[in-house]
């Protein structure tokens, strides 16, 4: 087994992945009940781009959010509760979109899929949570830019160049 092999030719080492962690945490990820402030909150922010398979468009949940908003977050709650995401909000639709060069060659165009806006809201909410969460505790490293808001790519470069 390839795996075995490489792995008996690591050196011991005194150190142990954990070791490296600088903030350990002692209080565990738990996710409290969605409110409907936050669902209305996300409903407002989702863009309609129109391409949905089987859902709900996002003008309707606008239009219709002061009815709705209560039943998206009961479900909500549920899906976490119980550990569960529906298949059929798992679905998207993939529209090609093209980047440059020749537009015959498949190779020029980039995939972009549109989840439902159900789909998103979930989302959005366990994002958001998880966020919170990391935040709340400083878990993520100082040098963490990605993917987290007011810390563009444009931030750890200049750190490098400090």
């Amino acid at each position: 087994n390839i795996a075995n092999q490489l792995t008996s030719q690591i050196p011991p080492s005194k150190y142990t992945a954990e070791s490296f962690l600088q903030n350990r945490i002692q209080n565990n990820f738990v996710i409290s009940p969605i409110s409907p402030i936050e669902v209305n909150s996300i409903i407002d922010d989702l863009k309609n781009n129109g391409n949905t398979v089987n859902s709900i468009a996002t003008h309707v949940l606008e239009e219709s959010k002061h009815i709705i908003t209560p039943i998206i977050c009961h479900l909500i709650n549920l899906f976490v509760q119980q550990g569960y995401f529906p298949d059929n909000l798992k679905l998207g639709c993939i529209t090609p979109i093209f980047k440059n060069g020749d537009k015959e060659k498949v190779n020029n165009y980039r995939p972009v899929c549109s989840l439902s806006p159900l789909s998103k809201i979930i989302e959005k909410v366990i994002n958001n949570r998880m966020v919170h969460f990391l935040d709340d505790f400083n878990i993520l490293s100082k040098t963490q830019f990605g993917f987290r808001k007011k810390h563009g790519y444009r931030n750890g470069t200049t750190k490098l160049h400090r």
